[in-house]
């Protein structure tokens, strides 16, 4: 976890713009931070707290796990996320799927 930690924050230092540095992963049918840093105490803040899932299609963070997924795997789980949507149980924008298969 040290190490993480350290990646993290050199990354974010060598940005050279005030950031954060996320790790995070897909977790079931949601995505999941489970490491960040802050390179100084520079405002700037996320959203995306360790361990707290995060929703699937929503973020630039979420984006960027689902455009790394094998096709197949990456339309089970919009499929899914397109169910949960018509039942009403969370919203997701319907373009988002759209631009995510391209």
């Amino acid at each position: 976890m040290a190490r993480r930690h350290e990646l993290l924050q050199d990354m974010a230092r060598q940005a050279g713009v005030p950031c954060v540095g996320v790790l995070a992963r897909l977790f079931g049918d949601t995505v999941m931070c489970v490491a960040d840093t802050l390179p100084s105490d520079n405002g700037i803040r996320t959203s995306y707290e360790r361990g707290r899932p995060r929703p699937l299609t929503r973020g630039a963070t979420s984006k960027v796990i689902l455009a790394q997924l094998p096709a197949r795997r990456l339309n089970r789980l919009l499929e899914a996320e397109r169910r949960v949507r018509i039942v009403g149980m969370r919203r997701t924008p319907p373009i988002c799927a759209t631009r995510l298969r391209r």
